[in-house]
């Protein structure tokens, strides 16, 4: 913060471990991070470039070889003497700008350490193992530790077949309602945190500079089956209705749809089964799926580092249909020296107040 009391937009950049030369961090012109569940998170370093083997003077970096290919980069956000860590991971491109009337930028593309899980494609066998042991043994096959949400059904066999790991666990995940996240060079593979704490309070008063936040009953439904064969050839069904829906709530997209609407049944039958656990299991995921999307919304605030995709966030001052908690679907950071600190973020939830 400033000697006058305000806020003053700052950031920090460590490449390899190391802080960034102030001579380049001097030419940085703004840095923008997006992150979103389920995908690789996206830092994007913009900088102005000038070549030292054709410039003379007294610079003695060359931020394409400080950025160098694969090098481990760390970005944290905030105010002066009030810096967060938003985004650990690697160099991944490079681009450069040469607009001839202006000076010539760089732009650095770096993408957090899931992109490893995208490198081979593969095809793989597992078997009597759950989900959550699955991915703990992809992620270290990939150089990445785990933190895993034990997942409740074990299966005989399971198959990767012609996917990348990325491919093969978001497949496994969406399977029983699970999301991946990358935290440095952990994988996390969770249920969806739809029903977490609440790590920050948005309020249309001050934080908020624009919100906007939408209710839709179409392609709500109250249940949904689903029906399968083992390998004996036995029927397996799994069921799921809209008091199963979690996190639970009285004015769910589900129970709503039934209210308005009148009852319907989604009825699944292309999927291959094992047991009547991994039915269930199934059925429920694809009714949560259907009703995170009751109420999705977008919005903008002041720049907020705690502000991050995967976590809840509670929005205060917008009515009581809308106020409450919601899930951070996406969350983008963005600093610039001629627009100061702000961030973006996109939500969701599966019930109105």
């Amino acid at each position: 913060m400033s000697p006058g009391g305000q806020f003053v937009p700052d950031f920090g950049i460590r490449v390899n471990g190391a802080p960034l030369h102030a001579e380049i961090a001097a030419d940085i012109s703004g840095v923008e991070v997006v992150q979103e569940p389920n995908t690789l998170d996206h830092l994007r370093i913009r900088l102005w470039y000038e070549d030292p083997e054709h410039v003379q003077g007294s610079r003695t970096q060359d931020p394409l070889r400080v950025f160098a290919e694969g090098s481990a980069v760390e970005l944290s956000l905030g105010y002066i003497d009030d810096l967060t860590k938003v985004f650990e991971g690697e160099v991944t491109g490079i681009t450069a700008i040469f607009p001839g009337d202006t000076a010539p930028s760089l732009e650095v593309q770096c993408h957090s350490y899931m992109h490893r899980l995208r490198r081979s494609v593969r095809t793989k066998t597992y078997l009597k193992l759950k989900d959550s042991a699955i991915a703990a043994q992809v992620a270290r096959g990939a150089g990445m530790s785990i933190q895993a949400k034990v997942s409740k059904v074990t299966h005989d066999f399971v198959l990767q077949y012609n996917q990348t790991d990325l491919e093969f666990l978001l497949e496994r995940a969406s399977r029983i309602g699970f999301e991946l996240l990358a935290d440095g060079k952990m994988l996390q593979f969770r249920e969806a945190g739809d029903a977490g704490t609440v790590a920050l309070k948005l309020s249309a008063a001050d934080t908020l500079l624009s919100v906007t936040l939408r209710e839709e009953l179409l392609g709500q439904g109250d249940s949904v089956t689903v029906r399968g064969v083992d390998m004996t050839g036995k029927a397996i069904v799994g069921k799921a209705a809209a008091g199963d829906v979690t996190p639970g709530a009285a004015r769910s997209g589900p129970k709503l749809s039934r209210k308005a609407f009148g009852a319907t049944e989604t009825l699944v039958v292309d999927r291959p089964l094992a047991t009547k656990a991994d039915a269930d299991a199934f059925a429920l995921s694809i009714l949560n799926g259907r009703a995170r999307a009751f109420v999705t919304g977008s919005g903008k605030s002041v720049g907020l580092p705690a502000l991050r995709a995967g976590g809840v966030i509670e929005l205060d001052g917008l009515g009581a249909k809308f106020n409450g908690k919601y899930y951070v679907v996406q969350s983008t950071h963005a600093l610039a020296h001629d627009a100061g600190y702000t961030t973006s973020f996109r939500v969701r939830r599966n019930a109105v107040g």
